[in-house]
């Protein structure tokens, strides 16, 4: 018997995001997807994404990896309702998390996140600020609520 396979070792969950400067370009989708794949994230976000609303299902299809769509559901989130662009995405396999938007605006993307296998959960707040201070007034102000 294999005593690695006796013990309970108890699985390391990877979060990660990446401030891609732009989502548009076929080939930075598909290196998304690469990063996700290569680190073994399990939740990941997106900022600086620019993307337009007609774009946002077929970025998301290519971003997400295909595998883990197939074998569990990658779920996703975004602020394009908010603003012009998407500026903020956060996908997850929700096979390892359950994840349910808290609030959204055009700089943030707050989220409760349950990790299913024990039941823990915490917040987790994706922001990407304007530029111009007097813009960012408004992140300040959603993020003291």
């Amino acid at each position: 018997m294999n005593i690695l396979h006796a013990m309970k070792i108890p699985c390391m969950v990877k979060v990660g995001s990446w401030n891609i400067r732009g989502l548009n370009d076929p080939l930075k989708q598909k290196e998304v997807r690469s990063v996700i794949l290569a680190n073994m994230f399990s939740l990941f976000g997106v900022v600086e994404t620019k993307v337009r609303g007609e774009n946002i299902q077929s970025t998301m299809a290519v971003c997400l990896p295909h595998s883990w769509k197939a074998v569990h559901c990658w779920k996703a989130v975004h602020n394009y309702t908010t603003g012009p662009v998407a500026r903020i995405f956060l996908g997850w396999d929700s096979a390892v998390f359950s994840v349910s938007p808290v609030f959204t605006s055009d700089q943030l993307i707050v989220v409760e996140v349950d990790l299913i296998q024990d039941k823990r959960n915490f917040l987790l707040s994706v922001v990407y600020g304007h530029n111009r201070i007097g813009d960012r007034r408004s992140l300040w102000e959603d993020m003291s609520c």
